[in-house]
């Protein structure tokens, strides 16, 4: 690395940029490493995308290492056009034998922005109906043995064989004189390693991007006292030779640092995740709908620990008590849920709120933006084991305007930012009597509900203003090796 490069203080006045024009100096090449980057679906692409977008206006060119298009089971082809058109972009394909078995039978990822309002169904091939008994044990073996490969083997998880072969392409793109900084971003936890292995072969200024805690995540598996160990090893591994470490709650840097360490404290920083107001602009609002049917909507995963499945219960006894009020709701529920889907389903059909609840499965994100938009409240759930989980799509909420019905921990880090945006009525998870009552008190009203959120405060969670406080972060790494 140039160790006589431009530092450029992200938050100065810089000629030109009022135009549109980037800044009058570069200051280097950003290498980042990621395995779930566009067309990728789903919301873990957003973070690193806005990233790219906006680190430019603050110096700094991006390249790109990810994952193949053909390796990929789902995507969403939209999330394209908001990337840099001169963005480089090495999208390296996994060793994985199941994923080369893949790409040789030309098997293609789903598209759920062409597919459009389209819902996605199996067919029978995939559902696996109409194979012979012969087929059905050849797939039933296949799956076993891709299990065994994924969660038996692979540590810290199944995208360790990309991870290798996207370290091997960033040793030679900094070979090459192609990078002056590094950045690893996850999911998945193997890009940390490819970062690793970069980092010890060419010495380059790392910044390891965890965005929520590794061995501590909530809800994370641990498969065996072996991979545990393992885990806590590469964690502490990574902690130790990154240059900074970021996270995107508070509670992780106090976290991290109880667990490794005070020396860890002085290394990291707080980048939470944010909103992009240029992707929801002409976005629909809610003005032109029958006022008095209230819309209700959640977008994201709906897997155990976020599942909707108290709002469904709270819907159910209001449903018992006050039958007349439930013709003022119109829930959607937007997302993959998973295992949870056969619950909730159960859930929907014991209480017969098939009229009021829709369960609309994966979507791209512009249409998650839409739904948003046309929602007369958000829905926000998050156990007790998410108490300092910040959730991506929070913050998006928060930049509707819309209010918003949070069944999260009270006390936790989330309730602190949605109570300091002043946009969102708080009940504990399992406050099914308490969600019941606020519904209650929505469907007496007279129209839909509003707040006065407080956009002095939202405004800091704009990606653009991030990006720029990720540029501060880069500015100040020490110098590479020349």
């Amino acid at each position: 690395m140039n160790e006589g490069r431009t530092r450029r203080d992200p938050q100065a006045h810089h000629p030109g940029e009022e135009e549109g024009k980037g800044p009058e100096t570069d200051i280097g090449t950003l290498l980042i490493v990621t395995s779930d980057f566009p067309p990728l679906a789903g919301t873990n692409t957003q973070r690193v995308q806005s990233f790219v977008r906006h680190l430019p206006d603050f110096g700094w060119r991006c390249r790109v290492i990810t994952r193949a298009v053909e390796d990929m089971g789902w995507i969403d082809s939209g999330e394209l056009a908001h990337l840099p058109p001169d963005l480089a972009i090495e999208r390296v394909p996994s060793p994985d034998p199941f994923a080369v078995r893949r790409r040789r039978l030309g098997a293609r990822p789903y598209d759920i922005h062409a597919a459009g309002e389209a819902e996605w169904t199996p067919s029978r091939e995939e559902a696996g109906q109409g194979a012979g008994i012969a087929e059905r044990a050849r797939k039933a073996v296949s799956q076993w043995l891709h299990d065994g490969l994924d969660y038996g083997w692979y540590v810290p998880d199944s995208s360790r064989p990309w991870a290798d072969a996207a370290a091997r392409r960033g040793v030679r793109i900094a070979g090459e004189g192609g990078a002056d900084v590094l950045l690893t971003s996850c999911p998945s936890y193997s890009s940390h390693v490819a970062g690793l292995k970069i980092k010890r072969r060419t010495g380059l200024p790392w910044v390891a991007d965890f965005r929520d805690l590794w061995v501590e995540r909530p809800g994370r598996r641990v498969r065996s006292r072996w991979h545990a160990f393992r885990d806590r090893h590469l964690e502490a591994v990574v902690l130790r030779e990154a240059d900074r470490v970021v996270v995107t709650s508070p509670a992780w840097q106090e976290a991290l640092c109880r667990q490794h360490g005070e020396w860890l404290r002085e290394k990291m920083a707080w980048i939470p995740n944010g909103y992009d107001p240029s992707k929801d602009s002409g976005m629909p609002r809610a003005g032109d709908r029958d006022r008095y049917v209230l819309r209700l909507v959640y977008t994201g995963a709906m897997d155990a620990s976020v599942s909707p499945l108290p709002l469904i219960e709270a819907l159910g006894r209001l449903k018992e008590r006050h039958p007349h009020l439930m013709g003022r709701f119109q829930v959607r529920l937007v997302g993959y849920a998973g295992h949870e889907l056969s619950r909730l389903e159960s859930a929907i059909a014991g209480h017969g709120l098939e009229p009021y609840v829709e369960l609309l499965g994966t979507q791209s994100h512009e249409r998650c933006l839409r739904e948003q938009a046309e929602a007369d409240v958000l829905l926000l759930f998050s156990a007790p084991c998410h108490r300092d989980t910040i959730t991506g799509k929070s913050f998006e909420y928060m930049r509707s305007g819309r209010p918003i019905l949070a069944m999260i921990p009270r006390s936790g880090a989330q309730a602190q930012i949605l109570r300091a945006a002043n946009t969102a009525w708080i009940l504990d998870y399992s406050d099914v009597d308490g969600a019941m009552r606020t519904l209650e008190r929505l469907a007496r009203g007279p129209g839909a509900p509003r707040v006065e959120p407080r956009w002095d405060y939202i405004r800091q969670f704009d990606r653009h203003a991030l990006a720029g406080t990720l540029a501060g972060v880069l500015a100040a790494l020490p110098a590479g090796r020349a």
